[in-house]
Parts: structure tokens; C-alpha cells; sequence
């Protein structure tokens, strides 16, 4: 048998390590949509997954829907295009799972003219 590394102790199971393991595949999830502005770029929003817990879903609740609301590029468009990239811009995985989300489009009347 080989000895086991990073036991402090003999009979001890307590395992020290100098190496950190990410579990969390991601901590940033942007999606970007091919109908919205964002001062030059397509990003539809960020989300922040640092505070979900590992394995788990990743659940995002939009916190100020005016603040984080983008214009559309075209209002005559019945074709929406979504990618979901990391904060390398690097696409996703989604390993056959799905990707569930809701948009909320509304006029703003207090911009409209």
C-alpha cells in the first residue's frame, strides 16, 4: 500500500492540502442577446454565481428591473439570438441541461416620445 499524503497524525482522517479545488465551474454567466445595446456590446446582463452553492442551481433574481434594463436594437425582429459565455467570453457547457430564463420587455413611458 501506498501512504496517504496530508494525514497530520497517525490514525488522524483530517487531510490538509496545498492545492485548492474549484468545485464551482463558473462565477460569472453573462448572457448576450442580439437584439439589445449595451454601450457597444451585446451583453444582456451578468450573473454572479459566487453565491450559490456548489453543485447546485444557479438562481438569479434580477434586483432593479429599470436599472438593469437595456434598449432594443430593433422593435420589428421576431427572431432573438442568445449565447451564454464565461467572463472570458469563452461559451458554455451546458452538458445537454437546460438553460431556463424570463425576459420582461416594457416601454418606458416616462423615455418614450
Amino acid at each position: 500500500m501506498y501512504p496517504v499524503k496530508g494525514v497530520s497524525g497517525p490514525g488522524s482522517r483530517a487531510r490538509r492540502g496545498k492545492n485548492v479545488v474549484k468545485i464551482q465551474a463558473e462565477d460569472t454567466i453573462r448572457i448576450h442577446c442580439n437584439v439589445c445595446d449595451n454601450n457597444g456590446d451585446d451583453v444582456l446582463t451578468e450573473i454572479y454565481a459566487l453565491s450559490s452553492p456548489t453543485y447546485s442551481n444557479i438562481v438569479y433574481e434580477c434586483p432593479d428591473i429599470l436599472a438593469y434594463s437595456k434598449p432594443l436594437i430593433n422593435r420589428t425582429t421576431t427572431t432573438y439570438e442568445f449565447r451564454f459565455t464565461n467572463e472570458a467570453d469563452l461559451a458554455l457547457q451546458l452538458n445537454g441541461l437546460n438553460f431556463c430564463f424570463e425576459l420582461l420587455l416594457f416601454e418606458d413611458s416616462s423615455v418614450a416620445g
